[in-house]
This record gives structure tokens, C-alpha cells and sequence, in this order.
């Protein structure tokens, strides 16, 4: 597998009326050719933003880029003109959004709106559009696919919607799928439909999948590689059996509650003071003033992406310091 895509040093921060706010701060991250990356964390982490830069679609005012590389095909995305940009969004590198009926138009069928993307992109004539249409129709498996294609949005359920989404994301030839949160919106019993066909595409098809959500369940199921994100920091990143098994990051253990009942008693965890989250200096970690670990270098100083092996890299002081796993050394209170 070839390493195709890369972030490096990526800075995005917003204008807001208390200053300048930075959401985003990963120093590195890539996705080789042909894996599935799953990007997990809360809400607020900043996934969609991370998303949304991947494609150069965040609203500027108020967001803007204050450093870093976005590597795709050894081109730079984030030194691209607008121009060059519309010819790399939809034909290589499409995403799928959260929420179907935000994206599909009501008044129009789907087919009409699967034929208008692939006229515009590819330049079919309408009669070679419809095929395509009908293709793209049958390759996300919805049933009666001459029906189908000239249904509403509203006459759809929500995973067939979302399918719908999935085949005008594919549309154009794109072979770097971004997945926002693609079953945030869908029943629990649609969810696993529709995460097998993404992987099943993606074997297909021979694409590459940043696959972001919230669910860490979801994440593991399809992820060859996970990347823990928390207030806009890649803590730890990893192939999904090294962070399923042996995870590191405090965060990333309590994100997947594997700590033992006996240690997770209230009077053992600590609790956010508000006072002292002022107080700690911007250069300290992002976690200090929740992580039940912490020891006082990282009060002083924000660690950097460290390597364990391989493939398994942490943003933690305690894998420096070789005190992963030794309760003794945190901070007590």
C-alpha cells in the first residue's frame, strides 16, 4: 500500500467575538491507499471541521488555516487555486454528509439528481447520464432500481436515502471517500446495512475510506487504523486491533471504558475543575484537567505523537517517561 494521503502540522482556528479560537492542531495523520481510517472523538473534537479542510469547504469567514499540509497524490490540497480545487472535489475525493435530506434536493427524483452530477463532472450526454444513474443505483443494492430512480427523497426510507447519497458520492470516479458520520441519522438496524456496503464498495472499487463518527463501536467494526481525536488533537492513532486491545492514552482507555469496575469508582475519577482549567497554561496538555494520569510535565508542556511501534503512535507524556501504566507517579489531589 502507498501512502497517499498525509496531514501535516494543520492548523485551523475560527474568529469569534472572544478571539481567536484554534479547533484543529494535528501534527501528523495519512491513510495508505485503499485502507479504511476511522477518526473517532466526542462531539466538538473537530471531525467535521477536519472534514470539511480535507475538501477546503469551511465557511471563511469565520474559519481559516493557519498552517500546515494537506498531501494528496503529492499535491498540496491547501495550495491549490478554487478552480484547481472543483476538479479534485466529487472526481476524487467525494464525502458522504451526516444528514440525507440536508443534502438531496425534495424536488427533484434522485435519479434526476444522480444524472445532474454526473452530466456536469463527466460531461455524459443525457442518455449515457441515465445508465450511469441506474448503475450507480445498483451498485448501493436498492431494490427496483428503474422504480427507484425515479423516486423522491421523501419516498425513500432513511438508509435508502442514505445510499442514494453514497452512489452520488461515488458518482464522479472519487477514490477517497469521506464519511461523516454516515449512519449518525439512520435506525440502529440500518446501521450495519450500510457500513458493510461502504466496505464492500470500497473493496470494489478499490477506494480509500476516512470513515468519522462518535461511536467508537462503529469505528472499530470497519477501520483498518484509528485516530482518537480530542479537542482537535490526534492523541493516538493506531491499527484498529492495537487500539482495541492495548490502548494507551488515558483518554482513548476511558473513551473505550475497558478500565476494571473496581477503578473506575467515583471517588477515584477526576472531576473537571473549572478554576484550575483556567488557570493551566496554553502550552500544557489538552487532557490535563481530566486525565486521571496526569503527572506535572504536563502541566508545563502539550507531548507530541510518540511512537510505540509501527503503527501504534500516542500523544501522552507517560510513554516518554516509561510510567504508562504506573498510578503512583500521577498528580494526587
Amino acid at each position: 500500500m502507498s501512502n497517499y494521503f498525509e496531514i501535516k502540522d494543520l492548523k485551523v482556528s475560527f474568529k469569534t467575538s472572544e478571539g481567536v479560537k484554534n479547533v484543529l492542531d494535528i501534527d501528523k495523520l495519512n491513510l495508505y491507499k485503499g485502507e479504511t481510517l476511522g477518526i473517532v472523538g466526542e462531539s466538538g473534537a473537530g471531525k467535521s471541521v477536519l472534514a470539511m479542510s480535507i475538501l477546503r469547504i469551511l465557511p471563511s469567514p469565520p474559519a481559516f488555516i493557519e498552517s500546515g499540509k494537506i498531501i494528496f497524490k503529492d499535491q498540496d490540497l491547501l495550495l491549490l487555486k478554487e478552480k484547481e480545487m472543483q476538479k479534485i472535489r466529487g472526481k476524487e475525493i467525494s464525502m458522504i454528509f451526516q444528514d440525507p435530506m440536508s443534502t438531496l434536493n425534495p424536488v427533484f427524483t434522485v435519479g434526476q439528481q444522480i444524472m445532474n452530477v454526473v452530466r456536469h463532472n463527466r460531461h455524459f450526454n443525457k442518455e449515457d447520464a441515465e445508465k450511469e444513474a441506474l448503475r450507480m443505483i445498483k451498485l448501493v443494492k436498492l431494490p427496483d432500481v428503474k422504480n427507484t430512480l425515479h423516486k423522491y427523497p421523501h419516498e425513500l426510507s432513511g438508509g435508502q436515502r442514505q445510499r442514494i447519497i453514497i452512489a452520488i458520492a461515488l458518482s464522479c470516479g472519487a477514490e477517497l471517500l469521506i464519511a461523516d458520520e454516515p449512519t449518525r441519522n439512520v435506525d440502529v438496524t440500518i446501521q450495519a446495512g450500510i457500513l458493510k456496503l461502504i466496505d464492500e464498495l470500497r473493496k470494489e472499487l478499490r477506494i480509500s475510506v476516512l470513515f468519522i463518527a462518535n461511536n467508537v463501536n462503529l469505528v472499530f467494526i470497519v477501520s483498518d487504523k484509528v485516530a482518537v481525536l480530542y479537542r482537535g488533537k490526534i492523541i493516538e492513532v493506531g491499527t484498529s486491533q492495537e487500539l482495541g486491545v492495548e490502548p494507551i492514552h488515558p483518554y482513548t482507555r476511558r473513551l473505550l471504558d475497558i478500565v476494571p469496575p473496581t477503578e473506575r469508582k467515583i471517588k477515584n475519577l477526576i472531576k473537571v475543575n473549572l478554576k484550575e482549567e483556567i488557570e493551566v497554561d496554553g502550552s500544557a496538555c489538552s487532557y490535563f484537567c481530566k486525565c486521571e494520569k496526569r503527572i506535572e510535565i504536563c502541566k508545563k508542556n502539550s507531548p507530541i505523537l510518540t511512537k510505540v511501534s509501527n503503527t501504534h503512535w500516542v500523544n501522552c507524556h507517560r510513554v516518554t517517561v516509561r510510567e504508562v501504566d504506573n498510578e503512583s507517579s500521577s498528580i494526587s489531589h
